[in-house]
């Protein structure tokens, strides 16, 4: 009843009727002329870059037919679900029978052009866009574009364009990247996909191709305000004014910020150990600054006694001719 209730829910009539018809066509063939009594039937997972309904409901089915004569199963479960996922594991057969004909599934992996560039991600990240520390205006712009963009759908459709949108994110490591993009899919309720860049053409993931632009910069007084209040819950402190002026001085991620909010769990003594941290923080940008400075001081030398070693030589040449 569950096969039965999967093919009709799933597979469209057309496609139905075909598999039926070849079926048939298939037995006539292998009685009239003792010809080949094998047919294959290649269901894919995906057509394109969109999932195959087919492929799900023929996953979903085979799962009722494994028998103790299988030797491997693939059994798994979510944190968030009660119950566990069983499947048929890559190259493992699963003999069924349908109208007095014998069937033998096998679950087959290959390596195409889309193979290994998508991956599916089970998100169970708790970021959204109110816990989100980042610029205000810059959260307003891109919940606002995310929201009119949902309600768009006819206009695209209308206007013969796919309804897709495309976000740039850019910015230092540990400036919220990742947490934006869970705190988007999180607003949207959508699924979120692993795409590997190096099996997709540039000319789809250059700048020009997206339509939003997201820089993530380093922290800010507002996004320092932000993370005190999610990490631990608090407005305002007598120290958050030279904590700000700290922030201002240099350059430090929030990631870093948040790192040291999570030290212990006195507020005051997590505020001045970010305070000795900014300082500290400091120094070591104006030693690397400097060191960086005299670096490429050393090679401009360089390269202006090459030139002129280059000068030189070619006077000589002249002088010689």
């Amino acid at each position: 009843m569950l096969a039965r209730s999967l093919v009709q829910n799933y597979v469209p009539y057309e496609v139905r009727n075909y598999v039926s018809y070849e079926l048939r066509c298939f037995v006539r063939r292998s009685f009239d002329d003792y010809l080949s009594s094998q047919m294959t039937i290649t269901i894919e997972e995906f057509e394109g870059m969109v999932h195959n309904e087919l492929f799900e409901s023929a996953k979903a089915y085979l799962a009722t037919k494994i028998s103790p004569s299988n030797k491997r199963i693939k059994v798994s479960k979510h944190e968030k679900e009660k119950n566990y996922n069983v499947a048929v594991e890559r190259d493992e057969e699963v003999m069924d029978a349908f109208n007095g004909i014998q069937f033998r599934w096998v679950l087959c992996c290959r390596h195409g052009y889309y193979s290994g560039t998508w991956t599916s991600i089970t998100l169970d990240h708790p970021s959204t866009f109110k816990t989100l520390a980042m610029d205000p205006d810059v959260k307003r712009d891109v919940m606002e574009d995310l929201d009119k963009f949902m309600k768009r759908s006819d206009y695209y459709k209308r206007v013969g364009k796919a309804w897709k949108r495309g976000y740039l994110l850019y910015g230092p490591p540990g400036t919220g990247k990742s947490s934006m993009i869970a705190a988007m899919a999180n607003h949207l309720h959508y699924d979120i996909y692993d795409l590997d860049l190096t099996a997709v053409q540039q000319e789809t993931t250059r700048p020009g191709r997206m339509d939003m632009h997201i820089h993530l910069s380093y922290c800010t007084p507002s996004i320092f305000k932000a993370l005190a209040s999610n990490y631990l819950d608090i407005k305002e402190h007598r120290l958050f004014s030279e904590i700000e002026k700290g922030i201002e001085a240099t350059k430090v991620t929030p990631a870093d910020v948040a790192e040291q909010l999570m030290r212990n769990d006195n507020t005051d003594k997590i505020l001045e150990g970010l305070i000795e941290f900014l300082e500290s923080k400091k120094i070591k940008n104006e030693q690397n600054n400097a060191e960086t400075e005299e670096h490429n001081k050393g090679e401009g030398l360089e390269n202006k006694k090459k030139t002129n070693k280059g000068k030189d030589s070619e006077a000589k040449k002249k002088r010689r001719g």
